[in-house]
């Protein structure tokens, strides 16, 4: 970011409220965003002659930008403006949409000389960095350090952490005490205007950076003066023109450590010691007359740390920015950084980043020649996942008996460009999960699939059920496509989410139709009655309870409660299935609507609903509002197939409506024609058509022979007859009165067609039918005593009178006539009906038949 130091411009937009960005691969440094309101830039820019920078000497910590820190979620970047004295937070994703907060001066015995800049983010709060100059009473007195926190929304004015800097209480270690801020025309005596090289070491103390090793808080102190002064550069005076009276700025920073924790608060080091821990710096020069970290020095200069601190979670050690870290005599006028134990304060390791004797363009050497330290590191991988189960009590919560669903496909997809990302599958325990090796990224946005045949039957329980909790509930809903799946947004790198579970339940498809009763034939009259039948399929492999139907009664239709006894009455008429509904079962209920007396429309409708269940068909959520299903369809065996076929129609034409009918009888006499005493024919087949013969309904005579077909559109139709055996339909139109004459063809069994007007009442279409009038014989042979047992009847042989011989009907094992052998001992039958028949011969008293072979002749 833009921070003014006197000789130093402010980068490419010579603005002091630019951040800037670099490309990590190219090294490329672009402006980032601009943090308006963070003063006029001071600097020569116009001349670019930076040898004097005058205007900037006093402004040094007032104008520009402060500390830059990122929040935990790499969500919000953090600075100071340092002209306004506020917190600017800034989205990352959308850098221009800024809020500022001012930062409480409270703490500071002069408010003007509050300064706050160092900035560290802990566990979600942003800590403040605030430093009491003394400027303005120019009293040591004045000078302290304070920290502050604001935790997204509010920033506290009590401080977390108060330090005093004055020489009592914080002896500088370097060659002079403590300064209170200042500015050219004030500056300390010490400060040589002479002609010649005049080594300033003058030190204020700057709180610049705040980092964290475990809860114990790290704070980075710069030295105002390195940044005021160059490295052997002009100075501010304006009658200072010449290049021979230059100074050499040094910075003589520190580091401390605050032990302690948000909940206890902290407690800056004393004596070498923080919390239970004193290092070998006891006794040094630093706050209580110790020094935690004694080993920020390079030979006989003590405290040349630079402000800017870096302390990665879980290392040892802290990283500061220092001049001369290589702890080698005649290496100096360096600058870089060093490693200092966070348990014992001594030296670990050192490395250099310029070497101002070696490099061939000028450096700041000991005056504050680098800025603020951060670690980069890779990005923290990220994982998402988790469960899932078989709801057994469809609760939506897991609980410890609900076994795990292994090899169930999970497949994930970016969300916005629709690309299969990863495949994988749920293992024994019923766990899935994608990482970085998968193509996860963080903050993108996916969707989770589910399919294969682990959730053959299965349905997704409940989602998010409010008793449970984002880690043991069900997050599954159904998709645009209609598969079960999720979709979500992967949070910052190392946001490890492993909440993403799906319940499932055993499940049905229930699946309803509505008809009209086939026994309604025709169009329904005004005032008639319209049964309906509403079947019911459980289409599933799961049993379905509590099933309940609503019939949706629409204008035009009346329902009566005393004809549907079954059903509840009011608005919308419902009927609860008995018991459940088995797997694959089906049943059906029944519904008898009027059509209203006055109606006069030509079609009426009917709508039905399962209005509720026990909650787990597949593909709909059942209810009893009409008009709110996307697809209403009677398409029934197709389970699982996400239509709404739990809601089905059916109509009715209305009008005037016709009959035919009349009678079956027995025509006695033959003659075709209804006489007194020929009764009725019962259960004789009596069909309905069309002229084409397409069958329109179909009825059986009742026991006085009488039929009829009613309710019927008016139009053409013919009839046709299936008469019992053995019968012959009577001739056709026989006298002159068509209500007692036969109607029907004795050739076709059928009618003549007819048409029937609307409202027309046609009962004269009758039928007669007779038993034909016996016409054949049969001569039989001669009963003979057949004394040799040859079943010949030989010269010698007598025939036997009186035998009784039976004739059977062979098809019914009626004796259809019986006869005795005359004195010759011949026999024979006559008037018989056409048939086949056999002779069974009585064996007389002590005799015994011989032929024909079994007792019984051939069929003849």
């Amino acid at each position: 970011a833009s921070f003014l130091k006197r000789h130093a411009g402010f980068g490419s937009t010579d603005s002091p409220g630019t951040i800037y960005r670099i490309d990590g691969a190219s090294g490329v440094v672009s402006p980032f965003v601009e943090v308006p309101g963070t003063g006029a830039n001071p600097h020569p820019n116009a001349t670019t002659n930076f040898f004097f920078d005058n205007n900037s000497f006093d402004l040094i910590g007032g104008l520009g930008l402060g500390d830059l820190d990122i929040s935990d979620d790499d969500q919000t970047l953090y600075t100071v403006n340092l002209l306004t004295k506020s917190l600017v937070a800034i989205p990352i994703d959308t850098p221009l949409v800024q809020t500022s907060y001012a930062i409480p001066t409270g703490a500071c015995a002069v408010a003007a000389d509050a300064r706050p800049f160092g900035l560290g983010v802990h566990d979600g709060i942003v800590y403040i960095g605030v430093t009491c100059s003394g400027e303005t009473n120019q009293l040591q007195s004045d000078m302290s350090i304070h920290v502050l926190t604001f935790d997204g929304a509010t920033i506290n004015p009590v401080p977390v952490l108060n330090a005093p800097i004055d020489p009592a209480a914080y002896p500088h270690p370097g060659f002079t005490a403590w300064n209170p801020w200042f500015g050219w025309a004030n500056k300390p005596a010490s400060i040589d205007p002479d002609p010649g090289i005049d080594t300033t070491v003058v030190p204020q103390a700057w709180l610049t950076d705040l980092d964290f090793d475990g809860d114990d808080m790290i704070l980075g102190i710069r030295d105002r003066t390195g940044d005021q002064f160059g490295s052997e550069l002009g100075g501010v005076d304006p009658t200072e023109t010449n290049t021979t009276d230059i100074y050499r700025g040094q910075g003589f920073g520190d580091i401390l450590r605050a032990c302690g924790s948000p909940a206890a608060g902290w407690t800056l080091e004393a004596a070498a010691t923080c919390g239970a821990v004193t290092t070998s710096g006891a006794g040094n020069s630093g706050p209580g007359g110790g020094e935690y970290y004694f080993e920020d020095h390079y030979l006989d200069a003590e405290d040349i740390a630079a402000g800017g601190i870096a302390q990665i979670p879980g290392q040892t050690s802290v990283a500061t920015v220092v001049w001369d870290p290589i702890f080698i005599p005649g290496f100096y006028n360096d600058g870089g950084f060093i490693w200092l134990d966070n348990a014992t304060g001594a030296r670990t390791q050192a490395y250099r980043v310029f070497d101002t004797d070696g490099d061939s363009s000028p450096t700041f050497a000991k005056s504050n020649g680098l800025g603020d330290l951060h670690a980069v590191c890779n990005a923290a991988p990220i994982e998402i996942g988790n469960y899932v189960w078989l709801d057994s009590d469809a609760d939506g919560v897991q609980d410890p008996d609900e076994p795990p669903i292994e090899s169930v496909t999970v497949e994930l997809f970016d969300s916005v460009s629709g690309a299969l990302v990863a495949t994988t599958a749920t293992d024994a325990a019923g766990h899935y999960y994608f990482g970085e090796a998968d193509g996860v990224l963080p903050e993108t946005g996916y969707e989770l699939r589910l399919s294969g045949a682990a959730l053959a039957g299965l349905g997704l329980t409940v989602q998010d059920s409010p008793s449970g909790s984002d880690i043991n509930d069900s997050d599954g809903g159904t998709l645009a496509g209609g598969s079960p799946g999720l979709v979500i947004t992967t949070g910052s790198s190392g946001a490890n989410d492993h909440s993403f579970d799906f319940g499932f339940v055993a499940t049905y498809d229930l699946a309803l139709r509505l008809t009209v009763d086939p026994s309604h034939v025709g169009p329904a009259a005004p005032g008639s009655d319209v049964p309906f039948v509403i079947e019911v399929f459980n289409q599933g492999g799961a049993i379905a309870s509590s099933v309940e139907i609503s019939n949706y009664v629409q204008p035009g239709f009346t329902f009566d409660p005393a004809k549907n006894p079954a059903w509840t009455s009011g608005a919308i008429p419902t009927t609860t299935l008995p018991g459940a509904l088995a797997a694959s079962a089906s049943t059906s209920v029944s519904i008898i609507l009027t059509v209203d007396p006055g109606f006069g429309g030509s079609v009426l409708t009917n709508h039905a609903e399962i209005s509720s269940d026990d909650g787990a068909d597949i593909d709909s959520i059942p209810d009893a509002i009409q008009g709110n299903d996307p697809v209403i369809d009677d398409e029934i065996n197709d389970p699982g197939v996400l239509d709404e076929d739990d809601h089905d129609i059916a109509s009715v034409s209305v009008g005037a409506v016709a009959s035919i009918g009349d009678r079956v009888w027995f025509d006695t006499n033959q003659d075709g024609i209804q006489d007194a005493g020929e009764t009725g024919v019962a259960g004789v087949t009596v069909v309905l058509s069309l002229p084409d013969l397409t069958p329109v309904a179909s009825t059986s005579t009742d026991t006085n022979g009488n039929y009829v077909f009613e309710n019927l559109a008016p139009g053409d139709y013919k009839l046709s007859f299936t008469i019992p055996p053995g019968y012959t339909i009577s001739p056709i139109d026989a006298g002159g009165d068509d209500l007692a004459d036969s109607d029907v063809d004795p050739a076709t069994g059928m009618t003549a067609v007819t048409t029937l007007d609307p409202s027309e009442i046609d009962i004269s279409w009758d039928l007669g039918m007779y038993l034909p009038t016996p016409t054949g014989s049969i001569s039989g042979g001669i009963a003979f005593n057949d004394t040799d047992g040859d079943g010949t009847q030989d010269l010698d042989e007598q025939p036997v009178p009186g035998v009784t011989v039976n004739l059977i009907d062979s098809g019914t094992g009626d004796i259809v006539a019986t006869t005795t052998t005359a004195a010759d001992g011949s026999y024979g039958f006559g008037n018989l009906a056409p048939g086949t028949y056999v002779i069974v011969p009585v064996a007389p008293a002590g005799g015994t038949i011989i032929s024909p072979a079994g007792g019984q002749s051939a069929p003849i």
